[in-house]
């Protein structure tokens, strides 16, 4: 069996450059939330903007798959330890985050509850949705016993949940809470469809690194990037396949530049490097960090979003990325030394 980090050529087997790869679309998030609420709304209707949009636009897909690849590089062979109610647990405190992310907290200010409060409280985004990707990935790992298998059944369930995203924003059940799940016409963000499918595919593609056939992986990029470029118009793919297909494309694509890039030994002991890692290590850390920036922190005149939102300049804009960037990378750097602290007292401890 070849070294899980098959990608990026690391002969320790660690997988730095998916660290690495998720460090850039950390940063990359970071930049589009902060352009997108702070930057003028003139600037943001120029055609500059309107093209960067599709690349921001892949920073979503690339956390999914980067999530699913990193399961399925570590998927456990025949016979070895399944995931049990750790991995679980784990999964439904990312997704209970996600809901405090949304809960209308000026409601304890202002003591009224409306609709809008609980439409907020229900709403699906990001985290919820990795989370439930998450859940299924380990409901096959548990269940599923050999790895072929579970190679189709996951690849079946991706499928699925891009195909029936057509067909998805149209239903609608009694609950409110499962609909924020299925349309976005409920405000809901991220629902499951199509976004668990890139998930799903990222696992699919860290199962057949394992299994040495990397090489599938580039090709499949492609035809799928083929597909979505070249014809979109074929009655068969529909507009959820092709933004699928399209973005999975890109995804893999630079997943293959980064772990070129990280298989330099130059590049691997610079301190752009070292800086990136630790942004791809404590992701979700940055993630709830800027987001408090930008939305939570008080001030006399309102949060970030409603002092300045849409009022500032290109060079405005990144004075304040840079310096968002910088307060949620210090708290990113402070929490993995917080849990070198604790490892080490454990250590002394035990």
């Amino acid at each position: 069996m070849r070294s899980p980090d098959a990608l990026g050529g690391d002969p320790s087997g660690r997988m730095v450059w998916v660290d690495g790869y998720r460090g850039l679309a950390v940063v990359v998030m970071v930049w589009v939330h902060v352009a997108n609420t702070l930057l003028t709304a003139e600037e943001q209707m120029t055609e500059w903007y309107g093209r960067l949009t599709f690349f921001h636009g892949l920073v979503a897909p690339a956390f999914f798959w980067i999530g699913g690849f990193v399961r399925g590089v570590r998927v456990p062979l025949p016979g070895g330890k399944r995931p049990g109610f750790g991995a679980v647990k784990r999964l439904l405190g990312v997704m209970l985050l996600g809901y405090l992310m949304h809960f209308p907290w000026r409601v304890f200010i202002h003591i009224e509850w409306d609709a809008t409060s609980g439409k907020e409280m229900m709403t699906v985004d990001v985290l919820q949705t990795l989370a439930f990707t998450g859940l299924v990935m380990v409901g096959v790992e548990r269940f599923v016993i050999t790895r072929r298998m579970q190679q189709w059944v996951i690849g079946g369930l991706a499928v699925v949940f891009v195909v029936l995203e057509r067909w998805a924003g149209d239903w609608g059940t009694a609950w409110p809470f499962v609909n924020a799940w299925l349309s976005r016409q409920t405000g809901s963000v991220f629902c499951l469809f199509p976004w668990v499918g890139f998930g799903l595919a990222g696992w699919l593609c860290g199962s057949w690194v394992v299994a040495g056939r990397g090489k599938a992986v580039w090709i499949y990029a492609c035809i799928g990037a083929m597909l979505a470029w070249g014809v979109p118009q074929l009655e068969w793919l529909g507009r959820g396949e092709a933004f699928f297909l399209q973005r999975l494309g890109w995804v893999i694509l630079v997943a293959l530049v980064v772990a070129g890039v990280f298989r330099m030994p130059q590049w691997r002991a610079g301190m752009a490097s070292s800086a990136l890692l630790l942004v791809g290590r404590e992701s979700l850390v940055i993630y709830v960090a800027h987001l408090t920036i930008i939305h939570a922190v008080p001030s006399p005149y309102g949060t970030l979003e409603q002092c300045l939102g849409r009022t500032q300049s290109l060079g405005q804009v990144v004075g304040w990325f840079v310096f968002i960037a910088a307060i949620s990378w210090g708290a990113a750097w402070w929490n993995e030394r917080r849990k070198e602290r604790s490892k080490g007292l454990d250590v002394l401890g035990g």
